[in-house]
């Protein structure tokens, strides 16, 4: 959805003569860091609710994990954040906040709209901080799109 509603933003930009900078944010080990509180609450904003989000919801609180090292367990940890190593319910929890590339994009008419583009990351920024997601920045890029 996401890569349909960025070009048709693009082509109508640039059918009016505008330019566009787009920045691809990678977000490092995403699948591990993002808080189930937060997850939860994207359920919401998606329009999952009742019993659905009941059960997801249950099935992340009080999560806990240990490790086996050749018969022998660690001490059991909290878990708040990431996704449990199921694939499906990994996925699809997780798809549907993030997957875990960001795009931010903007028309560029002139350098107040870079200077709102900036605006965006830095909003981006603090959210990351917020939510635990670090940005990668070796597999990040800048892309300015133009006739």
């Amino acid at each position: 959805m996401q890569l349909l509603l960025m070009a048709h933003h693009c082509s109508q930009a640039l059918l009016r003569r505008e330019e566009v900078d787009a920045v691809f944010l990678d977000c490092s080990k995403a699948f591990d860091k993002l808080p189930h509180s937060t997850i939860v609450a994207s359920l919401s904003s998606h329009g999952v609710e009742g019993g659905l989000k009941d059960l997801l919801s249950d099935y992340l609180r009080g999560r806990s994990q240990r490790v086996v090292i050749d018969g022998h367990f660690s001490t059991e940890r909290a878990a708040p954040s990431g996704v449990p190593h199921d694939l499906a319910k990994k996925l699809w929890c997780f798809v549907m906040q993030y997957a875990d590339d960001i795009v931010l994009w903007r028309a560029i008419e002139n350098n107040e709209d870079c200077t709102a583009l900036q605006q965006d990351l830095d909003r981006l920024e603090e959210w990351c901080k917020e939510t635990g997601l670090e940005i990668n920045p070796g597999k990040s890029q800048h892309l300015r799109i133009s006739n």
